[in-house]
């Protein structure tokens, strides 16, 4: 999170860890960032909903069937979780490997 929004951490920057579990999606502009709905797929016991936050990608692990909630893929959602279930990291210092160019020849 920065400056009021959300995005993927960059090398060398602090992130926030929120487990799954704890996100929740609510109806758009009810929770603490509104996005859109990129998936829905259950999986056993739970369903996971993934949410794209301007471009960061949030995905939350819900109890049950969430067919009686009606997220679709592209409906406007939002996210939001309890501060208390909010871990900040420390900022990986480490240097980031470039990718490998394409060896293909």
């Amino acid at each position: 999170m920065t400056d009021g929004g959300i995005r993927e951490a960059r090398a060398g920057e602090a992130s926030l860890l929120i487990r799954p579990e704890h996100v929740r999606v609510v109806a758009a502009g009810t929770g603490r960032f509104d996005g859109m709905c990129r998936g829905v797929r259950q999986a056993g016991h739970h369903t996971r909903i993934v949410v794209d936050v301007d471009g960061a990608t949030v995905e939350a692990n819900i109890i049950g069937d969430t067919d009686l909630r009606g997220y679709d893929i592209g409906d406007p959602v939002a996210v939001t979780w309890e501060d208390k279930h909010a871990h900040p990291l420390e900022a990986d210092l480490a240097p980031v490997a470039e990718p490998a160019a394409d060896q293909a020849g």
